[in-house]
């Protein structure tokens, strides 16, 4: 085994490794600390740097401030959040109580390095392979609507806008701001969802299932949780990720 140069943290560029030293640019602890947040405060920060543009019903919220005793700059947030259905947390950790020994990472989002450039891209999920996350494979495959903008409208969204449930109009608002009608008085939802879908522009597209990361929130319990999770190598491009 060899030793790192003192003082030097280890970075990968496609598939090659190198040392920068802390006083030439690479990461110092030190200068950073995590503590909880508002719910405000990591709203705010998600709406404006998460590609999605939405906030998640969230559980716990946690900042990454760098120079914590002084300036205190907010450069990072994890949001813990409740998932649609309980068996997203019971599938891979059976034995743990969902929403109280499990939650979801809805959103991990950190301040990219200023004039930096794209890793590589599509979701392969870089941030979580940096984090020793476990890729246990993929959730289930699915046909997504897939907006102009680049933005998906999920089935779940549409269903409230055909049954007027609580969301619905905010799902019309998305439709609206990608150029479909706003919907009158004598439009039955159904009826409208159709029309709106198609002057939105809106297209189906077939995605093979989101990459699925497990992390245990401390190392005394990362080897009884993941030890038994089949895992997958990690994908360093979106070619590679297998469908």
């Amino acid at each position: 085994m060899i030793a790192p140069p003192r003082g030097a943290c280890q970075r990968w560029t496609s598939g090659n490794h190198s040392w920068v030293r802390r006083s030439d640019g690479g990461f110092d602890s030190n200068r950073y600390g995590v503590e909880p947040i508002s719910g405000t405060q990591a709203k705010t920060y998600v709406l404006d740097r998460h590609y999605s543009g939405t906030y998640p019903a969230a559980a716990r919220r946690f900042g990454l401030f760098l120079d914590p005793q002084g300036a205190r700059e907010l450069v990072g947030v994890a949001v813990f959040g409740i998932p649609a259905q309980a068996k997203v947390l019971t599938g891979p950790f059976p034995d743990l109580e969902p929403y109280r020994e499990s939650l979801e990472l809805s959103r991990f989002v950190l301040d990219g390095p200023r004039g930096g450039s794209v890793v590589a891209p599509g979701h392969v999920g870089f941030i979580y392979q940096a984090s020793n996350a476990v890729l246990s494979g993929r959730s289930t495959a699915r046909t997504v609507i897939v907006l102009p903008d680049g933005t998906t409208v999920s089935e779940r969204a549409l269903q409230k806008v055909r049954a007027q449930e609580q969301g619905a109009q905010y799902v019309e608002a998305r439709l609206v701001a990608s150029c479909a009608r706003a919907r009158t008085a004598d439009q039955s939802p159904a009826g409208w969802r159709t029309d709106a879908l198609d002057a939105a522009g809106a297209r189906k597209v077939r995605h093979a299932g989101c990459l699925r990361y497990l992390m245990a929130t401390n190392r005394h319990d990362r080897k009884p949780l993941l030890t038994t999770v089949a895992t997958a190598p990690y994908p360093k491009s979106a070619d590679r990720i297998a469908a």
